[in-house]
């Protein structure tokens, strides 16, 4: 497990991107937090609220899993509240500042270090250091507690992960000719395959390659060929990308386009409906949360494979959060609630639904995930990939910012051929140094 260290008054010079509620709730003095569970409580259930987002089949998700919690122990209830993603941000502030948030809240990278930083969440460690196996690396991916690890104090349980990863049309490949990549295939390799499978005209138009560009592909890329976004990923004073491993990044994105035309451009992307999904590009990285979507995709065949190399392997990894509040009244409970989702039976329910692979190893590499419906034959890249994955985030107040103002713009002139690789590292460097300065 890695401690970070960062400081809280220097993360807080920067939030003037936040919500008004976080500051309001950074206020507000918390309640005491109990010893442990009065005894007069075991009388009648306990009830906490669990607040989390997701479609459908993610909120029935956590009704299954507090019915399920709720079952073994009669002591407590859970009221779960679930949102749009599209609307929890709002949500998630609001019942911050109001001082009586649920005793359970989803997060992720894009809420935890504004709460952390707000000194608003309980701290975790005592509880993690009685439970059984919980930082056994032999029972847990235990890695990634430390994306919620500040301070030396930890401060979530975590579901399990995604990783970015490369999708194939192997229909495609078949008809070009190709094989199932090497898992030592490199990124000059993609771009050879991706030539073999573009072709065609109009309706049977086919592309190699997607034209996909946003940061996390860019990032992986990047990190393969020896470079990194900023000094250091917790409160970096410097920003890195006006580097040749990230010129040639830029380079390599631009030419899938504009000098390889294997990936299509804005304009020709409109007219394939669903993108990778239409079955007429080859490849694509993006996330493994696409699996579960694409698990119902029978049009044609398709399967997933190991991020290209260069200098080495890399990929990126993210993991939702469940946090407590300081404000909980009864905090062994809701560690109760949150914990009873990375125990078994939880765990199981997750594996069945797919989302996210399991962080308990029982269930990440068991065939109830590895074979669920519709998954592909090498699902277990899913898992495999985070032997070389690092936590796709940095720690500081204005990271959404800089990927916003500084990072997406140059992109998006770099993919139309309006900038070259030089000028767009260049720029990307220079405006994200600024919001850092700034």
């Amino acid at each position: 497990m890695v401690r970070m260290q960062l400081s809280r008054r220097r993360f807080l010079q920067g939030v003037s991107w936040l919500s008004a509620g976080t500051l309001v709730a950074a206020c507000i003095a918390p309640m005491p937090t109990p010893a442990g569970m009065d005894e007069g409580a075991a009388a009648e259930p306990v009830r906490i609220r669990f607040a989390g987002w997701g479609n459908t089949e993610e909120l029935t998700l956590y009704e299954n899993i507090a019915a399920a919690h709720r079952e073994e122990d009669p002591g407590i209830e859970i009221e779960n509240l679930g949102f749009p993603f599209s609307d929890y941000a709002q949500k998630l502030f609001a019942w911050i500042a109001s001082g009586d948030p649920p005793e359970n809240l989803r997060t992720g990278t894009q809420f935890f270090p504004t709460l952390w930083a707000d000194d608003v969440l309980l701290p975790l460690t005592e509880y993690f250091n009685v439970e059984e196996n919980f930082l056994d690396d032999s029972h847990y991916m235990t890695e990634l507690f430390d994306i919620y690890t500040m301070d030396d104090d930890m401060f979530a349980t975590v579901i399990g992960p995604n990783v970015m990863a490369a999708y194939l049309n192997m229909d495609m490949l078949e008809a070009a000719g190709l094989e199932y990549p090497a898992e030592t295939w490199t990124y000059d390799d993609w771009v050879a395959m991706a030539q073999a499978m573009t072709g065609g005209e109009g309706i049977d138009r086919t592309f190699g390659s997607t034209n996909a560009y946003w940061w996390m592909v860019w990032q992986v890329q990047l990190w393969a060929r020896g470079g990194d976004l900023f000094d250091q990923v917790y409160d970096p004073t410097t920003c890195t990308l006006d580097s040749e491993a990230m010129v040639a990044t830029c380079r390599w994105h631009q030419d899938l386009v504009h000098t390889h035309k294997v990936a299509p451009t804005a304009g020709e992307a409109a007219g394939f409906e669903g993108g990778w999904n239409s079955g007429r590009i080859g490849m694509e990285v993006t996330g493994t949360w696409a699996v579960n979507a694409r698990r119902k995709i029978d049009a044609f065949n398709w399967d997933l494979a190991h991020l290209p190399q260069d200098m080495h392997q890399a990929t990126s990894h993210l993991a939702g959060g469940i946090v407590i509040p300081k404000t909980a009244r009864n905090p062994d409970a809701a560690w109760s609630h949150a914990a009873y989702h990375i125990k078994d039976r939880a765990q199981e329910m997750y594996a069945m639904d797919g989302l996210n692979a399991p962080i308990m190893l029982k269930w990440s590499n068991s065939p109830t995930f590895l074979e669920l419906e519709g998954a592909p034959p090498r699902h277990k890249i899913r898992v495999d990939a985070m032997s070389y994955s690092r936590n796709r985030d940095f720690y500081f107040a204005q990271w959404t910012e800089v990927r916003n103002k500084a990072f997406n713009p140059e992109m998006d002139k770099l993919m139309t051929g309006e900038q070259t690789p030089e000028d767009t590292a260049r720029n990307m460097a220079q405006k994200a140094q600024e919001i850092l300065d700034g």
